[in-house]
């Protein structure tokens, strides 16, 4: 029997291949050599390498060869928030280049309203259960057509829509479900500003279905500097 304290792990170049940290939670499948299922469900990560496990752990056995498999990556809270932030920072620099002053109001006018034709583009396509998963996750909307799961990324913007920001994870994500990602666009949107909250109306739509990356046409926008200890200095 294993002690209480006793922790189930996952390499951790499988979590850094998977884009997650401390805190994130993924789905998880053991099973031992044989092919047999030992464990399936969704686990929080720990630190660097460890699941909140203590269901998992008693069914391996010390020395055995398993095989997990990890996928689905959901941020915590506080990973999303941080994307978010982030997000909003470029697309935000975005918006000057162009001529737009930034703001949060306008461009939470702008999301929601590229998200209600995205849907509404979606389901005149024929895709069924649409739900949206962009609180939770690197995608926006998820959806079924003819028993096949889809994820759906929906950028809006006020310009004409020939350059968008896309985060680290929602390319990530894509390249990890290459031809079940759709990408739609919304352009051109019109904002009454002078309404509170503002008022979007109209657009334009462009889908991309499967979303197809040429990664020259990825340009960086932002960096995450890792910043060295400073030299012992004397003091004053």
């Amino acid at each position: 029997m294993y002690p209480k304290t006793r922790e189930f792990s996952i390499p951790k170049k499988t979590c850094d291949a998977l884009g997650i940290w401390s805190e994130d939670s993924v789905h998880l499948v053991v099973r031992d050599q044989d092919g047999k299922e030992l464990f399936q469900g969704r686990k929080t990560l720990k630190s660097g390498s460890e699941i909140y496990g203590k269901d998992i752990a008693p069914v391996l056995v010390p020395g055995s060869i398993i095989l997990v498999e990890a996928a689905e990556p959901r941020l915590s809270k506080a990973r999303r928030e941080q994307e978010i932030l982030a997000e909003d920072h470029a697309l935000a620099s975005q918006e000057r280049l162009a001529g737009y002053q930034p703001d949060i109001e306008v461009r939470n006018a702008v999301e929601q309203h590229a998200m209600r034709l995205a849907k509404q583009e979606l389901a005149r396509r024929g895709f069924a259960s649409i739900n949206d998963r962009s609180s939770s996750m690197p995608y926006d909307f998820e959806c079924e057509r003819e028993g096949l799961g889809y994820y759906v990324e929906v950028k809006g913007t006020q310009g004409k829509g020939e350059a968008v920001i896309v985060t680290k994870n929602e390319v990530k994500h894509r390249n990890s479900h290459p031809s079940r990602s759709i990408a739609i666009i919304v352009h051109s949107i019109k904002v009454d500003a002078a309404k509170k909250p503002p008022v979007a109306s109209g657009g334009a739509i462009l889908i991309f279905e499967p979303w197809e990356i040429n990664p020259a046409s990825l340009e960086p926008t932002q960096y995450l500097w890792t910043v060295p200890k400073p030299p012992k200095q004397g003091t004053h």
